[in-house]
């Protein structure tokens, strides 16, 4: 057996055991809504998805720069968008403490 073939082999069976604990906490944590299990999540299957390309040949191969451009700016619009909204709730509960406050 070749090194790189077994650094593979432990490189698969390590991300298919952080899966697996993704999976259980998945099932534990009902909502999922921590932070960094979803984000360990999308980056163990991306880990899987760039490592595959040494074993399997691509079908096709996409040239997507100009679809890569739109999509970064309309999520760079909707990131500040939703910001803004956020900031003008955390405005809106400041004020709502204060007058809360100054009534008490």
């Amino acid at each position: 057996m070749q090194q790189s073939e077994a650094q593979n082999e432990l490189f698969y069976f390590l991300l298919l055991m952080a899966l697996g604990g993704s999976f259980v906490n998945m099932q534990f944590s009902f909502p999922y809504q921590m932070a960094m299990p979803p984000l360990l999540f999308g980056l163990y299957v991306g880990l899987i998805a760039k490592q595959s390309k040494c074993f399997i040949e691509p079908r096709k191969i996409l040239c997507i720069k100009p679809i890569k451009n739109i999509l970064m700016s309309l999520s760079v619009m909707s990131f500040l968008i939703v910001y803004s909204i956020y900031i003008d709730w955390i405005r809106f509960y400041n004020e709502l403490n204060t007058r809360h406050y100054k009534n008490v």
